[in-house]
Protein backbone atom coordinates (compact mmCIF):
# COMPACT_ATOMS: atom_id res chain seq x y z
CA UNK A 1 0.00 0.00 0.00
CA UNK A 2 1.37 3.51 -0.87
CA UNK A 3 1.29 6.02 1.56
CA UNK A 4 -2.02 8.03 2.16
CA UNK A 5 -1.15 11.26 0.43
CA UNK A 6 0.31 9.27 -2.94
CA UNK A 7 -1.46 7.34 -5.71
CA UNK A 8 0.03 4.81 -7.92
CA UNK A 9 -1.32 4.52 -11.67
CA UNK A 10 -0.46 2.26 -14.76
CA UNK A 11 2.84 3.24 -15.83
CA UNK A 12 1.51 3.93 -19.48
CA UNK A 13 -0.96 6.57 -18.56
CA UNK A 14 0.25 9.73 -19.04
CA UNK A 15 -1.20 12.14 -16.94
CA UNK A 16 -2.43 15.83 -17.17
CA UNK A 17 -3.84 18.51 -15.49
CA UNK A 18 -7.71 18.25 -14.73
CA UNK A 19 -9.62 20.91 -12.76
CA UNK A 20 -12.58 18.92 -11.76
CA UNK A 21 -15.79 20.68 -11.76
CA UNK A 22 -16.57 19.83 -8.12
CA UNK A 23 -15.63 22.49 -5.82
CA UNK A 24 -14.51 20.48 -3.58
CA UNK A 25 -12.11 18.48 -5.52
CA UNK A 26 -8.07 19.44 -5.50
CA UNK A 27 -6.62 20.10 -9.18
CA UNK A 28 -4.27 16.60 -9.57
CA UNK A 29 -0.55 17.50 -11.22
CA UNK A 30 0.74 15.92 -13.98
CA UNK A 31 3.06 13.95 -11.06
CA UNK A 32 0.89 10.35 -9.50
CA UNK A 33 0.16 11.91 -6.32
CA UNK A 34 -2.67 14.46 -5.13
CA UNK A 35 -1.43 17.93 -4.42
CA UNK A 36 -2.18 20.71 -1.75
CA UNK A 37 -4.65 17.94 -0.18
CA UNK A 38 -6.46 20.18 2.64
CA UNK A 39 -7.76 18.30 5.84
CA UNK A 40 -11.36 19.86 5.17
CA UNK A 41 -11.31 18.58 1.30
CA UNK A 42 -10.21 14.59 1.18
CA UNK A 43 -10.24 12.74 4.56
CA UNK A 44 -8.74 9.50 3.02
CA UNK A 45 -7.37 8.47 -0.54
CA UNK A 46 -7.02 5.04 -1.11
CA UNK A 47 -5.79 3.23 -4.17
CA UNK A 48 -5.24 0.04 -6.46
CA UNK A 49 -2.73 -0.59 -8.88
CA UNK A 50 -4.42 -2.70 -11.19
CA UNK A 51 -7.35 -0.27 -11.73
CA UNK A 52 -7.37 2.84 -13.60
CA UNK A 53 -8.90 4.64 -10.88
CA UNK A 54 -8.73 6.16 -7.26
CA UNK A 55 -11.74 7.20 -4.81
CA UNK A 56 -11.77 9.76 -3.09
CA UNK A 57 -13.66 10.76 0.57
CA UNK A 58 -14.76 14.26 0.75
CA UNK A 59 -15.61 15.60 3.93
CA UNK A 60 -18.42 17.43 2.09
CA UNK A 61 -22.45 16.60 0.74
CA UNK A 62 -20.71 15.85 -2.37
CA UNK A 63 -19.46 12.47 -0.84
CA UNK A 64 -17.54 10.02 -3.01
CA UNK A 65 -16.11 11.26 -6.38
CA UNK A 66 -14.44 8.64 -8.59
CA UNK A 67 -11.75 10.09 -10.58
CA UNK A 68 -10.91 8.02 -14.03
CA UNK A 69 -8.48 8.22 -15.63
CA UNK A 70 -9.05 7.62 -19.54
CA UNK A 71 -7.33 7.60 -22.70
CA UNK A 72 -8.56 9.70 -25.02
CA UNK A 73 -8.55 12.47 -22.49
CA UNK A 74 -4.97 11.98 -21.38
CA UNK A 75 -5.78 12.63 -18.19
CA UNK A 76 -8.09 12.86 -15.07
CA UNK A 77 -11.89 12.93 -15.56
CA UNK A 78 -14.39 13.53 -12.92
CA UNK A 79 -17.05 10.64 -12.27
CA UNK A 80 -20.09 10.66 -10.23
CA UNK A 81 -20.82 7.54 -7.98
CA UNK A 82 -23.75 5.38 -8.68
CA UNK A 83 -25.24 7.30 -5.60
CA UNK A 84 -24.32 10.95 -6.85
CA UNK A 85 -25.13 10.22 -10.59
CA UNK A 86 -28.67 11.19 -10.82
CA UNK A 87 -27.65 14.96 -9.54
CA UNK A 88 -24.95 15.34 -11.70
CA UNK A 89 -25.08 17.66 -14.82
CA UNK A 90 -23.41 17.82 -17.43
CA UNK A 91 -20.27 20.40 -18.50
CA UNK A 92 -22.75 21.62 -21.25
CA UNK A 93 -25.69 21.65 -18.97
CA UNK A 94 -23.09 23.51 -16.16
CA UNK A 95 -22.40 26.21 -18.66
CA UNK A 96 -25.44 27.04 -19.54
CA UNK A 97 -26.59 27.94 -15.87
CA UNK A 98 -23.50 30.07 -15.96
CA UNK A 99 -24.62 31.72 -18.75
CA UNK A 100 -27.68 32.30 -17.20
CA UNK A 101 -26.54 33.63 -14.08
CA UNK A 102 -26.02 37.51 -15.71
CA UNK A 103 -28.85 37.27 -17.07
CA UNK A 104 -30.93 36.10 -13.54
CA UNK A 105 -28.87 38.28 -11.67
CA UNK A 106 -30.03 41.41 -14.23
CA UNK A 107 -33.77 40.32 -14.11
CA UNK A 108 -33.69 40.70 -10.07
CA UNK A 109 -32.20 43.71 -10.27
CA UNK A 110 -34.44 45.54 -12.45
CA UNK A 111 -37.88 43.60 -10.52
CA UNK A 112 -36.41 45.11 -7.46
CA UNK A 113 -35.73 48.64 -9.28
CA UNK A 114 -39.45 48.82 -10.96
CA UNK A 115 -40.74 47.71 -7.60
CA UNK A 116 -38.77 50.72 -5.59
CA UNK A 117 -39.97 53.40 -8.24
CA UNK A 118 -43.57 51.92 -7.84
CA UNK A 119 -43.06 52.64 -4.01
CA UNK A 120 -41.62 56.11 -4.32
CA UNK A 121 -44.93 56.95 -6.80
CA UNK A 122 -47.21 55.97 -4.49
CA UNK A 123 -45.41 58.01 -1.90
CA UNK A 124 -46.59 60.83 -3.99
CA UNK A 125 -44.23 63.63 -3.04
CA UNK A 126 -42.08 65.90 -5.31
CA UNK A 127 -38.77 64.18 -4.40
CA UNK A 128 -40.21 60.76 -4.03
CA UNK A 129 -41.92 60.48 -7.60
CA UNK A 130 -38.72 62.52 -8.93
CA UNK A 131 -36.81 59.28 -7.63
CA UNK A 132 -39.59 57.63 -8.82
CA UNK A 133 -38.73 58.95 -12.87
CA UNK A 134 -35.28 58.66 -12.43
CA UNK A 135 -35.91 55.10 -11.50
CA UNK A 136 -38.16 53.98 -14.06
CA UNK A 137 -37.60 56.80 -16.78
CA UNK A 138 -39.94 55.70 -19.70
CA UNK A 139 -43.43 55.35 -17.13
CA UNK A 140 -46.00 57.82 -18.61
CA UNK A 141 -47.74 57.79 -15.59
CA UNK A 142 -44.54 58.67 -13.38
CA UNK A 143 -43.88 61.42 -15.91
CA UNK A 144 -47.49 63.14 -15.41
CA UNK A 145 -47.37 62.71 -11.60
CA UNK A 146 -43.98 64.72 -11.63
CA UNK A 147 -45.63 67.42 -13.75
CA UNK A 148 -48.36 67.86 -11.64
CA UNK A 149 -45.93 68.33 -8.52
CA UNK A 150 -44.06 70.80 -10.54
CA UNK A 151 -46.57 73.35 -11.35
CA UNK A 152 -47.86 73.38 -7.97
CA UNK A 153 -44.51 74.54 -7.00
CA UNK A 154 -44.66 77.26 -9.78
CA UNK A 155 -42.63 75.01 -11.89
CA UNK A 156 -43.19 74.27 -15.39
CA UNK A 157 -44.10 70.76 -16.07
CA UNK A 158 -43.99 71.02 -19.99
CA UNK A 159 -41.13 69.15 -20.29
CA UNK A 160 -42.88 66.09 -17.90
CA UNK A 161 -45.79 66.59 -19.32
CA UNK A 162 -44.24 66.61 -23.73
CA UNK A 163 -42.01 63.13 -22.44
CA UNK A 164 -45.57 61.38 -21.11
CA UNK A 165 -46.57 62.53 -24.27
CA UNK A 166 -43.94 60.79 -26.39
CA UNK A 167 -43.80 57.71 -23.91
CA UNK A 168 -47.64 57.12 -24.70
CA UNK A 169 -48.71 59.21 -27.96
CA UNK A 170 -52.02 57.28 -27.74
CA UNK A 171 -53.26 58.09 -24.76
CA UNK A 172 -55.71 60.74 -25.22
CA UNK A 173 -55.52 61.93 -21.59
CA UNK A 174 -51.58 62.82 -21.55
CA UNK A 175 -52.77 64.90 -25.16
CA UNK A 176 -55.36 66.64 -23.01
CA UNK A 177 -53.09 67.25 -19.89
CA UNK A 178 -50.94 69.03 -22.46
CA UNK A 179 -53.37 70.79 -24.59
CA UNK A 180 -54.57 72.17 -21.52
CA UNK A 181 -51.40 73.64 -20.04
CA UNK A 182 -50.70 75.10 -23.31
CA UNK A 183 -54.11 76.82 -22.92
CA UNK A 184 -52.94 78.21 -19.52
CA UNK A 185 -49.83 79.42 -20.94
CA UNK A 186 -51.90 81.51 -23.29
CA UNK A 187 -50.50 78.94 -26.69
CA UNK A 188 -53.86 78.56 -27.72
CA UNK A 189 -53.02 77.28 -31.07
CA UNK A 190 -50.76 74.83 -29.89
CA UNK A 191 -53.91 73.95 -26.95
CA UNK A 192 -55.88 73.26 -29.95
CA UNK A 193 -53.80 71.49 -31.63
CA UNK A 194 -53.14 68.78 -28.78
CA UNK A 195 -56.83 68.78 -27.98
CA UNK A 196 -57.62 67.84 -31.85
CA UNK A 197 -54.99 64.87 -31.41
CA UNK A 198 -56.69 63.64 -28.21
CA UNK A 199 -59.86 63.76 -30.07
CA UNK A 200 -58.08 61.84 -33.40
CA UNK A 201 -56.68 58.89 -31.19
CA UNK A 202 -59.82 58.47 -29.13
CA UNK A 203 -63.03 58.66 -30.34
CA UNK A 204 -64.77 58.25 -27.00
CA UNK A 205 -66.25 60.94 -24.52
CA UNK A 206 -63.42 62.19 -22.86
CA UNK A 207 -61.92 64.41 -25.72
CA UNK A 208 -65.07 65.81 -26.72
CA UNK A 209 -65.88 67.12 -23.82
CA UNK A 210 -62.17 68.51 -23.14
CA UNK A 211 -63.05 70.52 -26.78
CA UNK A 212 -66.45 71.65 -25.78
CA UNK A 213 -65.03 72.92 -22.66
CA UNK A 214 -62.02 74.51 -24.39
CA UNK A 215 -64.39 76.32 -27.32
CA UNK A 216 -66.89 77.42 -23.99
CA UNK A 217 -63.79 79.44 -22.14
CA UNK A 218 -62.44 80.94 -25.57
CA UNK A 219 -66.16 82.13 -26.73
CA UNK A 220 -66.27 80.04 -30.18
CA UNK A 221 -69.90 79.53 -30.10
CA UNK A 222 -69.77 77.24 -33.91
CA UNK A 223 -67.54 74.84 -32.55
CA UNK A 224 -68.86 74.69 -28.81
CA UNK A 225 -72.14 74.09 -30.07
CA UNK A 226 -70.25 70.78 -32.96
CA UNK A 227 -68.52 69.62 -29.96
CA UNK A 228 -71.60 69.79 -27.86
CA UNK A 229 -73.48 67.82 -29.95
CA UNK A 230 -70.88 65.50 -30.42
CA UNK A 231 -70.07 65.49 -26.72
CA UNK A 232 -73.91 64.21 -26.19
CA UNK A 233 -73.92 61.82 -29.08
CA UNK A 234 -70.78 59.82 -26.44
CA UNK A 235 -72.37 60.97 -23.27
CA UNK A 236 -73.02 58.90 -20.49
CA UNK A 237 -73.63 59.21 -16.70
CA UNK A 238 -74.94 63.31 -15.08
CA UNK A 239 -75.02 65.84 -17.57
CA UNK A 240 -76.12 68.79 -15.52
CA UNK A 241 -73.06 70.60 -16.48
CA UNK A 242 -72.95 69.97 -19.86
CA UNK A 243 -76.51 71.46 -19.73
CA UNK A 244 -75.57 74.27 -17.88
CA UNK A 245 -72.61 75.47 -20.02
CA UNK A 246 -75.15 75.23 -23.13
CA UNK A 247 -77.56 77.76 -21.03
CA UNK A 248 -74.37 80.01 -20.08
CA UNK A 249 -73.65 80.43 -23.69
CA UNK A 250 -77.28 80.86 -24.73
CA UNK A 251 -80.93 81.41 -23.45
CA UNK A 252 -82.51 79.95 -26.60
CA UNK A 253 -84.02 76.75 -25.43
CA UNK A 254 -85.09 76.04 -29.09
CA UNK A 255 -80.71 76.16 -30.25
CA UNK A 256 -79.96 74.04 -27.62
CA UNK A 257 -82.92 71.51 -28.56
CA UNK A 258 -81.54 71.40 -31.68
CA UNK A 259 -78.57 69.89 -30.86
CA UNK A 260 -79.94 67.65 -28.84
CA UNK A 261 -79.74 64.13 -29.40
CA UNK A 262 -83.08 62.07 -30.02
CA UNK A 263 -81.66 59.15 -27.02
CA UNK A 264 -84.60 59.05 -23.88
CA UNK A 265 -81.83 58.93 -21.07
CA UNK A 266 -80.41 62.39 -22.18
CA UNK A 267 -83.78 63.73 -23.14
CA UNK A 268 -85.10 62.63 -19.27
CA UNK A 269 -81.57 64.25 -17.90
CA UNK A 270 -82.41 67.39 -19.48
CA UNK A 271 -86.20 67.34 -18.87
CA UNK A 272 -85.20 67.36 -15.00
CA UNK A 273 -82.36 70.56 -15.41
CA UNK A 274 -85.25 72.43 -17.10
CA UNK A 275 -88.14 71.33 -14.77
CA UNK A 276 -85.79 72.13 -11.70
CA UNK A 277 -83.69 75.19 -12.62
CA UNK A 278 -85.87 77.57 -13.23
CA UNK A 279 -86.53 76.89 -17.09
CA UNK A 280 -90.21 75.23 -16.61
CA UNK A 281 -91.68 77.88 -19.24
CA UNK A 282 -89.78 75.94 -22.29
CA UNK A 283 -89.65 72.70 -20.53
CA UNK A 284 -92.56 71.41 -22.91
CA UNK A 285 -91.80 70.16 -25.71
CA UNK A 286 -88.80 68.36 -24.43
CA UNK A 287 -91.42 66.43 -21.87
CA UNK A 288 -93.85 65.53 -24.63
CA UNK A 289 -90.65 64.02 -26.49
CA UNK A 290 -89.49 62.88 -23.74
CA UNK A 291 -93.20 60.96 -22.88
CA UNK A 292 -92.92 59.54 -26.40
CA UNK A 293 -89.71 57.77 -25.76
CA UNK A 294 -90.04 57.11 -22.30
CA UNK A 295 -89.79 53.72 -20.31
CA UNK A 296 -91.44 52.91 -17.19
CA UNK A 297 -87.95 54.39 -15.22
CA UNK A 298 -88.99 58.18 -16.68
CA UNK A 299 -92.41 58.28 -15.24
CA UNK A 300 -90.72 60.27 -11.55
CA UNK A 301 -89.37 62.86 -14.25
CA UNK A 302 -92.44 62.82 -16.16
CA UNK A 303 -94.56 63.59 -13.60
CA UNK A 304 -92.83 65.76 -11.44
CA UNK A 305 -92.92 68.03 -14.72
CA UNK A 306 -97.02 67.23 -14.54
CA UNK A 307 -96.96 68.58 -11.01
CA UNK A 308 -94.91 71.45 -11.68
CA UNK A 309 -96.19 72.84 -14.72
CA UNK A 310 -99.83 72.01 -14.52
CA UNK A 311 -101.15 75.32 -13.50
CA UNK A 312 -99.15 77.17 -15.83
CA UNK A 313 -99.17 75.11 -18.75
CA UNK A 314 -101.70 72.95 -18.11
CA UNK A 315 -102.09 71.89 -22.64
CA UNK A 316 -98.14 70.82 -22.43
CA UNK A 317 -98.97 68.93 -19.62
CA UNK A 318 -102.55 67.50 -20.73
CA UNK A 319 -100.36 66.16 -23.57
CA UNK A 320 -97.73 63.81 -21.55
CA UNK A 321 -100.02 62.92 -19.35
CA UNK A 322 -102.25 61.47 -22.68
CA UNK A 323 -99.09 60.20 -23.98
CA UNK A 324 -98.09 58.19 -20.62
CA UNK A 325 -101.65 57.22 -20.57
CA UNK A 326 -101.71 56.10 -24.20
CA UNK A 327 -98.44 54.19 -23.77
CA UNK A 328 -100.09 52.34 -21.02
CA UNK A 329 -97.16 53.66 -18.39
CA UNK A 330 -100.15 54.82 -16.89
CA UNK A 331 -103.28 52.65 -16.00
CA UNK A 332 -105.85 55.55 -16.64
CA UNK A 333 -107.65 56.73 -19.91
CA UNK A 334 -106.65 59.58 -21.72
CA UNK A 335 -108.12 62.71 -20.94
CA UNK A 336 -110.30 64.33 -23.62
CA UNK A 337 -111.65 67.62 -22.74
CA UNK A 338 -114.07 67.89 -25.98
CA UNK A 339 -115.86 64.77 -24.81
CA UNK A 340 -116.44 65.61 -21.66
CA UNK A 341 -113.84 63.01 -20.00
CA UNK A 342 -111.96 65.33 -17.56
CA UNK A 343 -111.99 63.09 -14.64
CA UNK A 344 -108.79 60.64 -14.19
CA UNK A 345 -109.93 57.63 -12.18
CA UNK A 346 -113.56 58.53 -11.45
CA UNK A 347 -114.48 55.22 -10.77
CA UNK A 348 -111.23 54.54 -8.16
CA UNK A 349 -110.55 51.29 -10.19
CA UNK A 350 -106.87 52.09 -9.72
CA UNK A 351 -105.38 52.83 -6.30
CA UNK A 352 -104.77 56.76 -7.05
CA UNK A 353 -100.96 57.63 -7.84
CA UNK A 354 -101.75 61.15 -6.07
CA UNK A 355 -99.45 62.97 -9.11
CA UNK A 356 -100.20 64.56 -12.52
CA UNK A 357 -104.13 64.52 -13.00
CA UNK A 358 -104.68 61.46 -10.30
CA UNK A 359 -106.53 62.11 -7.81
CA UNK A 360 -104.74 63.70 -4.37
CA UNK A 361 -105.95 61.95 -0.88
CA UNK A 362 -105.23 64.78 1.89
CA UNK A 363 -103.91 63.34 4.81
CA UNK A 364 -106.43 64.00 8.03
CA UNK A 365 -104.65 64.14 11.47
CA UNK A 366 -105.84 61.62 13.67
CA UNK A 367 -107.76 60.09 11.08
Amino acid sequence: MEPSNTVAFPATEALSTVTPLWADVIPITGEPALADITESAIATVTSAAEQSFVCVNVKSPRLCVLIHITDNMGGLAPKASEKTKKNRVSVPGRLVWLAAVPCLAVATWGTLRLASADSLFRENTLDSVREAVRLDPGNAAYRELLAEHLAEGGLSPNEELRAAVSLSPLDSHYWIRLGFQAEADGDYGIAEHDLMEAAKIDRTFGPRWALMNYYFRRGRQEQFWIWTRSSLEMSYGDLTNMFRLCWIMTQDESLIRRIMPARREILTQYLAFLTTNGHLDTAGPVALQTAELADSGDLPVLLNYCDRSGTKNNSAAWAVWNALCRRKLLPFRALNPATGNVVTNGEFAEDPIQQGFDWRMPSVEGA
